[in-house]
Parts: structure tokens; C-alpha cells; sequence
């Protein structure tokens, strides 16, 4: 082979490159056989392997050929059965409940608050904080009046545990002195 042939073959990562793929896979395959290789000295370095470009040729996928009678665009212009769109009935309820969700979500964002403990939920016990939203009144109050003995709460680990219903009838304007002196 003439050397000026040799000289237009690419190199592993050059191929690499016109094949769409890592140059392990490149080897992988002259190691296969599929792509015939020869070393190209270069002056002062290492040889380098160069890849014949007809076996490339061979390995490039196929480009794809539209059909000249128009059959694709007719595939491509065919419009989904009516009552459904693209996604179908499955796909148009999921996505549904996706938005629901999301819109619920963006809501809660916007009013910065969490949602209040509804009188029906059943559930006696409040954190403090779940206490203080419930109540209106801040969680340092409320920490002070556990304290001094005017608001019935329970220790659960670290966090206080307040009842409901002490909550409800609790009045923020009876705190004793002693209370107030707890700050």
C-alpha cells in the first residue's frame, strides 16, 4: 500500500469520532476483526494505529432514506382518534394528576404557611409548633405558659406533646405574673 493511502486512514480516535463511539469500542473491534488497522510511525513518538477508512464506511450506520411517494408523510400528518390526544386516555389522567399535585404544591409555597389541623382530623395531641398554627399564638408563649403550669402539655423526648382541648379552652390573657417573668 502506498504511503499517501495510509496517510489519509484515521486514527483510533479520529474513527472513534466518525463512528459515534469511544475509541474502546474502536479497538474492541480491530481486535475483532472488523476494522482492519496498520501502525503509521511518526517521528520522534510512539506508532500510532490508523483504521482503513473503507472498513469504517461499512460500520456507519445506515442514513435514513424517506420514501418518495409520500408514504412518511402521511405517517407523520396522521392525527390521533378522536376523544384522545397523543398521550392517551392513561397518559391524559396521569398527567392530570401530576398538574393537581403540582398546583397544590405551588399553593402551600405561596401562602408560606402550612395548612391548619382541621377540628375533624382526630388528633389530640399537637406539637408545638402544629400548636402554635393551630392557636395563633407563637410557640414562645405557648412555651411559657407549659411552664408555668397554666397550658397542659406532655414531654415526648425533646418535644412537647399539647392537648387540643386545653388548647381550645386555654386564654392567653390569664398567664400569671410567674409566667411572665419566665421570658
Amino acid at each position: 500500500m502506498s504511503e499517501s493511502t495510509e496517510l489519509s486512514w484515521p486514527t483510533v480516535t479520529e474513527a472513534a469520532a466518525q463512528l459515534k463511539t469511544s475509541t474502546r469500542t474502536v479497538l474492541r473491534k480491530i481486535a475483532a476483526g472488523e476494522i482492519e488497522a496498520r501502525k503509521r510511525p511518526r517521528l520522534g513518538a510512539k506508532a500510532e494505529t490508523v483504521c482503513n477508512p473503507a472498513d469504517l464506511q461499512k460500520l456507519l450506520p445506515a442514513a435514513h432514506v424517506m420514501p418518495a411517494d409520500g408514504a412518511s408523510s402521511a405517517i407523520a400528518a396522521r392525527e390521533p382518534p378522536a376523544g384522545r390526544n397523543a398521550l392517551g386516555l392513561a397518559g391524559q389522567a396521569h398527567l392530570q394528576n401530576f398538574l393537581d399535585r403540582l398546583a397544590a404544591s405551588l399553593a402551600t409555597i405561596a401562602s408560606s404557611q402550612r395548612p391548619r389541623i382541621e377540628e375533624g382530623t382526630g388528633k389530640r395531641w399537637l406539637t408545638l409548633q402544629e400548636a402554635s398554627e393551630h392557636s395563633g399564638l407563637s410557640a414562645r408563649l405557648l412555651r411559657r405558659a407549659i411552664q408555668a403550669g397554666e397550658l397542659r402539655a406532655i414531654r415526648d423526648g425533646k418535644r412537647w406533646k399539647i392537648e387540643r382541648d386545653a388548647l381550645d379552652r386555654f386564654d392567653p390573657e390569664t398567664i400569671s405574673e410567674s409566667a411572665a417573668l419566665l421570658q
